[in-house]
């Protein structure tokens, strides 16, 4: 993953927004879930793979050494269905994903909406970063949620 990308919210002095899809209008919407299932489970994918890049960062900078160990498949089910997810591992033992915690296995329909607004502007970097701002709330600081950004849209927009 680069790290070339401009950091487009930082640059443009742009903030977060809340999500502009709330629950209703996801439901309401034109999306019917069941035929984007594949792109909901590739963007989770894609969002764990990332979250563990970051870890490994994490853990380097603190002088641990630690490398990937597989994959676990697991079973995710939402309101669009059930598909498979891969969940990264580590070594040390020590990767918690934040995005979906170890032990779960729904993803709720507020998560649900956040990722179909990824899905629907996956080529705006300020959206796709404002929606993993909602989905991760704190937990990263906003430079590392808009180089997730950049390599999700890049991921999407296959470019």
């Amino acid at each position: 993953m680069g790290t070339t990308h401009q950091n487009f919210l930082d640059e443009t002095g742009g903030g977060w927004r809340k999500s502009s899809k709330s629950v209703e209008t996801f439901h309401q919407s034109t999306f019917n879930p069941e035929e984007i299932k594949g792109s909901f489970q590739l963007l989770v994918n894609t969002i764990l793979d990332l979250e563990f890049v970051f870890f490994l960062r994490q853990q380097a900078a603190k002088g641990i050494s630690n490398k990937r160990n597989g994959r676990l498949l697991k079973k995710l089910k939402c309101s669009a269905g059930t598909f498979s997810i891969v969940t990264p591992r580590d070594r040390n033992g020590e990767f918690n994903p934040i995005f979906i915690k170890k032990w779960k296995k729904q993803l709720t329909d507020e998560t649900l909406a956040e990722l179909a607004s990824i899905l629907s502007d996956a080529n705006r970097l300020d959206s796709v970063a404002a929606s993993l701002h909602v989905i991760f709330n704190t937990a990263y600081p906003k430079d590392v949620l808009n180089e997730m950004a950049a390599e999700i849209s890049r991921i999407l927009c296959g470019e």
